[in-house]
């Protein structure tokens, strides 16, 4: 089970970003070496789905952390957009049924509303473009003209 992050890693979410960049590069090694035996390794993609994991995730906002500001102004910005555009977890469930059923399942399986248009842009935007959109997206640009 892979993420979005691992192709447009977030702030603040360093931790889970790594996580599934492992997780990518992982499943491909393996993958290479499965193969002889007719095993084949899938990625599941999905972008924002309302799970649990946006009630769960608490990044630390300690007093006096150079962070704590930015988090402050970034957590009602994730949470709204969970609530706005997070797709129902049935479908990566439905899925994961489809690619478990299929013959020869390609690696990548991308799902969500956001999750392609991620994909295209971690790979056609430049990383400094990307930068400054999520800074702008997470309150993190307002937060940096402040300090």
């Amino acid at each position: 089970m892979s993420s979005t992050s691992a192709f447009v890693p977030e702030p603040a979410f360093s931790s889970y970003a790594a996580s599934k960049f492992a997780v990518e590069g992982w499943t491909q090694s393996v993958g290479i070496e499965v193969a002889p035996f007719g095993i084949d390794m899938v990625l599941i993609e999905p972008g924002t789905y309302k799970t649990e994991i946006w009630s769960n995730a608490s990044v630390a906002k300690p007093e006096g952390s150079a962070y704590r500001a930015f988090v402050e102004a970034m957590e009602p910005r994730v949470r709204a957009n969970v609530d706005r555009n997070g797709g129902d977890p049935a479908e990566v469930a439905a899925l994961i049924v489809k690619v478990l059923g299929a013959k020869r399942p390609s690696l990548r399986h991308p799902i969500g509303p956001n999750s392609r248009v991620m994909w295209a842009m971690s790979r056609l935007v430049p990383y400094s473009v990307r930068r400054r959109i999520l800074a702008h997206e997470t309150g993190l640009a307002a937060v940096a003209k402040r300090t």
